[in-house]
């Protein structure tokens, strides 16, 4: 008798299963995964651009420093310089300190001592590569201090902005 109970237990179970799989029913729905990028850019770094101790001898002395930038993948940006304390690019002077001696000097852009580097115009322009170390752009700023040969010994300086535009 217990055995028929439990056969009876099972096919009761059985049939509730069949039929509770019958009356089963599904629903679906999408929805979307979505990211947007924003262009951005970074001035990483502007080294400074030292000049060697030079002896007050006529004649043009060079150097090189490096404006490095990332920006998103594929964003058109543009670097300009100004003109330091002076406010022209057309006229650059290095000032020294504690007088007001100055030395006229120069920023060219990437490639020779050709083109000045300065704002409108005078820009240098690119295309980011990425965000991130493996995708910095750098940039060669070149400069020439212009000595005349009568320099009073001292350091000279001068500020220059870097605006990154993008």
């Amino acid at each position: 008798m217990k055995q028929f109970k439990l056969s009876l237990a099972i096919a009761a179970l059985t049939a509730a299963g069949f039929a509770g799989s019958a009356a089963a029913a599904t629903a679906t729905d999408q929805f979307e995964v979505r990211i947007t990028i924003n262009e951005t850019c970074n001035v990483l770094t502007a080294t400074d651009i030292l000049f060697d101790p030079a002896t007050p001898t006529a004649g043009t002395v060079d150097k090189t420093g490096t404006i490095s930038v990332q920006c998103t993948n594929g964003t058109d940006y543009t670097l300009e310089l100004d003109g330091g304390d002076a406010g022209d690019t057309a006229a650059r002077r290095m000032t020294r300190d504690g007088g007001s001696e100055t030395i006229a000097y120069q920023l060219y852009q990437p490639g020779g001592f050709t083109t000045v580097w300065g704002s409108g115009g005078q820009a240098v322009t690119g295309i980011g590569a990425g965000l991130g170390g493996a995708y910095q752009v750098d940039h060669t700023v070149n400069a020439r201090a212009t000595l005349v040969g009568n320099e009073p010994a001292g350091s000279y300086a001068d500020d220059v902005t870097v605006t990154l535009t993008f």
